[in-house]
């Protein structure tokens, strides 16, 4: 009987080892239901393309979310922590209205309560929404157009503009029904009512006074400089940290948030097209890269005997 070649043997190995690490540090990503993570936008006939990744925290109180862990599963959780991103390529510069991402639904098993704090008069949701740009860049395009002094650099914090909603059941109107019970956006998304919900973060900078449902919308294209009109826009992600009211017992990213409630919004109402699938785990990945490792050594070992 003959062993296995070495170059074969090491690359077994190595698969195995990134596919067990890989799964103990993964997280749980969704992207839009079309190929490549992309869907056609019917408003304006572009590609677009986004990507939302659920992280755990734990750690923390009513008051704050905690800190982020590695792993899809854990007990006593405090927080939850959701980066997306309009990934849609360089190549699309000039941006219409409709092609601003500006909102995310998303559902949890059970709808654990999220922690509020009431500063004067306004409401928020403990935690942050942070814009950054995915190449180390300025994350607002346009910032002369809010307060240079707050909206230029590679971090910002935007929550007093993304607002987050929760509704039992999920949301319904005129563009279709959305089942995820939570929702962060910079529009109020009227054909569905959403409203502007309470600001995510207590005690946020005032960039501008608040003009345009548009302002503060996802661009993608990373890299490039998208037309965008009279108006700051975030490129390309937006972190979003949220606080539970009381730790959640136990909370498994892969069984208690489904794809069916996850939804990206584009321009001033979200399109009932833009729905998302679960994204491979790099585990998973990992696996099936042994596995067609081993299915070409074996063959080959096949054709020799």
């Amino acid at each position: 009987m003959r062993s296995i070649r070495p170059n074969a043997a090491m690359f077994l190995v190595l698969g195995l080892m990134f596919g067990l690490t890989s799964g103990a540090s993964a997280q749980v990503t969704f992207v839009e239901t079309g190929p490549n993570g992309c869907f056609v936008n019917p408003t304006s006939g572009t590609t677009e393309c986004a990507k939302a990744t659920f992280s755990l925290m734990t750690g923390g109180s009513a008051g704050s979310p905690g800190t982020v862990i590695g792993g899809t599963s854990a007990t006593n959780v405090t927080g939850l922590q959701i980066r997306i991103q309009n990934t849609t390529p360089t190549t699309v510069t000039n941006y219409q209205n409709a092609d601003l991402l500006l909102g995310f639904f998303w559902g949890l098993t059970n709808s654990p309560t999220l922690a509020t704090t009431t500063t004067g008069g306004v409401t928020s949701y403990n935690g942050s929404a942070l814009a950054t740009n995915s190449l180390g860049g300025q994350a607002i395009i346009n910032p002369a157009l809010c307060s240079p002094a707050v909206c230029a650099g590679p971090s910002v914090n935007v929550g007093a503009y993304w607002a987050g909603s929760y509704k039992p059941g999920g949301w319904s109107g005129t563009p279709g029904t959305f089942a995820g019970a939570y929702a962060v956006a910079a529009s109020g998304f009227g054909l569905i009512s959403l409203g502007q919900g309470n600001n995510i973060g207590a005690n946020d900078p005032t960039l501008v006074a608040h003009t345009n449902s548009l302002d503060f919308g996802l661009l993608g294209g990373a890299g490039s400089t998208p037309t965008t009109g009279n108006k700051p826009a975030i490129q390309d992600i937006l972190t979003v940290q949220v606080a539970f009211l009381t730790p959640v017992p136990s909370l498994n990213l892969n069984i208690d948030i489904l794809a069916s409630n996850v939804h990206f919004a584009y321009g001033t109402n979200p399109d009932t097209a833009s729905g998302a699938r679960k994204a491979p785990e790099p585990a998973s990945i990992a696996l099936f890269g042994v596995g067609v490792v081993a299915l070409g050594w074996a063959r080959r070992r096949k054709r020799r005997q």
